[in-house]
């Protein structure tokens, strides 16, 4: 289960963190937007500062499916900072992993090994890129309206079966686009060169936001493919000192450098691949 999760981890890192120069946003297309479409995506951009969701996490690897993680997410996020904690847990219903993200830190605590991977924000990647750029992805992926900008709405040139009509964003910094259902503003897909990630199941929050059960995540040129399923999903009022985000219960077992680990991993698929 640790290496299996970590190699998830490996591969989400160096993805998120691949850069491609964005283009000049003149060489984009234009096109008219109401100012109902703005109003309306500029308060998406700012909704759900935080929720909670079981959630099950499926993985495919070579064509393989893994079992599936059940787990538990809370998340948090204001103009500053994000935060978020993932659980997941055992078919016996102990904890497989524990994963918090916090004050630009990540924490990975895996009980059977007692053991916490640590990685901070200016710590490189094995791809030589820093970690700090991953909570960016993280963010765009819970909550893709969080880094669009409504003068960026363009026609879709998308390959994905969607209809025609659906509304695309350019994304702020990256080549990366967003699609939107045309009437409610929901997202359908995030479409770039690593990665495709295709949402599904939405439902009405509490607040209006019309947010997705169903995500589906596949690598580009990478046998790797994540399904996650929420359920009970539902928006929090947390902030950054509760004690879903509290980091104590990670001192009480040994730390060790998340980089080293990726070091050696990518070292060992390497030679995996090279037999």
């Amino acid at each position: 289960m640790q290496k299996l999760f970590l190699f998830v981890f490996l591969i989400i890192f160096c993805v998120s963190c691949a850069h491609v120069e964005p283009e000049p946003p003149e060489m984009f297309p234009k096109t008219d937007i109401s100012m109902q479409t703005v109003k309306s995506i500029e308060e998406l951009s700012t909704a759900l500062p935080s929720l909670k969701s079981r959630c099950y996490i499926g993985l495919t690897i070579n064509g393989r499916p893994e079992p599936k993680i059940k787990g538990i997410l809370h998340w948090m996020r204001n103009k500053e900072e994000i935060a978020f904690r993932l659980t997941g847990f055992t078919p016996i219903n102990t904890t497989a992993f524990d994963a918090l993200y916090l004050n630009g830190k990540f924490l990975l605590a895996i009980p059977s090994d007692e053991v916490v991977m640590v990685m901070a924000q200016d710590d490189l990647l094995p791809n030589k890129k820093r970690f700090k750029m991953v909570s960016d992805s993280i963010r765009n992926i819970l909550l893709p309206w969080s880094s669009t900008e409504p003068s960026l709405l363009m026609p879709c040139k998308s390959n994905l079966p969607y209809p025609s009509n659906s509304k695309c964003l350019k994304m702020k910094n990256s080549n990366d686009i967003l699609g939107l259902d045309v009437n409610s503003n929901a997202p359908l897909w995030i479409e770039s060169e690593d990665v495709i990630v295709t949402y599904a199941e939405h439902i009405l929050l509490s607040d209006g936001t019309p947010y997705p059960q169903f995500f589906y995540i596949k690598f580009t040129g990478i046998p790797l493919e994540i399904t996650i399923s929420l359920k009970e999903t539902e928006i929090m009022n947390y902030n950054i000192k509760d004690e879903v985000f509290n980091p104590a219960p990670f001192f009480q077992m040994p730390f060790y450098p998340l980089s080293k680990y990726l070091e050696q991993l990518t070292g060992e698929i390497r030679e995996n691949e090279r037999q």
